[in-house]
Formats: C-alpha cells, sequence, structure tokens
C-alpha cells in the first residue's frame, strides 16, 4: 500500500512511495521517496567470517567454506529486516510520525520505532554472533567453555 516502485543499483535502494506530505516551507504536497545503502546494515557478514576465520586459524576443522556460505544465507533475513525498519523509520519521519497520515493505528507506528531499534541498532552486530556460535558450536565448546572454567 505504501510503495509504488523499488529501484536498485549497486550501493542503493531507492523506494518511490505513496505517501503525500505537505511541505512545511511551502506548503506543498508531495510523495515521499526513501533512499538507503543496504550495504550498511550487511556488515554482519565481515563479523561473521571473522569470527570463523579466527576459530579455523586456532582450531583446524573442516567444512569452513560451507559453514560461510550457510552463514551468508542466515544473515540474509537480519539484513534485510535492519533495511526494511530503516526505510519504514525515514518513512514515519517523514509523515512527522502521525499514524494517520500513513493509515495504521498508533501501535503499528510504535512497533516500527522498536522494530527500527532493534533492526539498527541491535541485530547487526548480535546476529553474525548468533550465527556463528550455532554453526561453529565444536570450536565453543572445545575451546572458550574450557577457557572460562580455566579462569580463577
Amino acid at each position: 500500500m505504501w510503495v509504488r516502485s523499488v529501484h536498485k543499483a549497486p550501493g542503493s535502494i531507492e523506494v518511490d512511495t505513496a505517501v503525500s506530505v505537505r511541505d512545511p516551507q511551502s506548503g506543498r504536497l508531495g510523495d515521499v521517496v526513501l533512499e538507503a545503502d543496504p550495504g550498511r546494515y550487511a556488515y554482519g557478514l565481515p563479523i561473521f567470517l571473522a569470527l570463523l576465520l579466527a576459530a579455523w586459524l586456532t582450531h583446524r576443522t573442516p567444512g569452513r567454506l560451507g559453514r560461510a556460505l550457510l552463514g551468508y544465507l542466515l544473515l540474509l533475513p537480519a539484513q534485510v529486516f535492519s533495511l526494511v525498519m530503516y526505510l519504514w523509520m525515514q518513512l514515519a519521519g517523514a509523515a512527522q510520525y502521525q499514524a494517520r497520515l500513513l493509515f495504521i493505528d498508533p501501535w503499528q507506528l510504535e512497533l516500527i520505532v522498536y522494530g527500527y531499534q532493534l533492526g539498527v541498532l541491535v541485530l547487526p552486530t548480535l546476529a553474525p554472533v548468533l550465527v556463528w556460535l550455532l554453526l561453529d558450536q565444536r570450536f565453543f565448546k572445545d575451546v572458550i567453555i574450557p577457557g572460562w572454567k580455566r579462569r580463577p
């Protein structure tokens, strides 16, 4: 209901919306256009690959390439969620956080705000660590946990 078209280019995504807002200076009505850099929310992949590489350098086990590809696939939904929440927050800001301009209920606007905080502030750094823990449990059990137990 909000999106008319999406234009993608390397390093850029532009969303033409059907939401109209009034320009406070000129008073004219205009449609909102949202812009984002998808790479900004994909920095979890380098974090994941660094964790995977560090574990491999200390505890050489086979199957790292397969884990890297699987990790990439598992991180995609988190990156998409972060990007969508960023775009929705831009849209809410353009509508001056007025739920009636977006044709949604106030609780839905609050959900967008909380989803933005989760998707932009927490998920990009937490998701790669969780995916690494899921895919590299053996390293965690063999190296990290015994290291914690040895600490005084």
